[in-house]
């Protein structure tokens, strides 16, 4: 993974956005090959616990809606052109 900073945005790995997801905390995701901030892609799709607390009954639940969120992501936005993958931010600076 290349970690990187851009703007208020810092690159995280999948172990660690799935740790603050899991915490309540909220993170963003992007195709791989996509910068925060461009033309295209001025801001990315933002992953919250409390969005999405009416979809999980217990922690083994939500730790399982992560993955499919990603998954579902990865399917719908992720291609050659965009990155085969999902890259996961952290604001540094103001909340999302």
């Amino acid at each position: 993974m290349k970690k990187y900073t851009v703007g208020n945005y810092e690159r995280i790995s999948k172990a660690t956005a799935k740790k603050l997801f899991l915490r309540g905390e909220k993170i963003g995701m992007l195709p791989c090959k996509a910068v925060p901030g461009s033309a295209w892609f001025p801001y990315p799709y933002i992953l919250d616990r409390e969005m999405q607390k009416n979809f999980v009954v217990d922690e083994i639940g939500m730790g399982n809606r992560f993955c499919d969120l990603v998954n579902s992501f990865e399917y719908y936005n992720c291609s050659n052109e965009t990155g085969k993958y999902a890259a996961f931010y952290r604001e540094t600076g103001k909340g999302f």
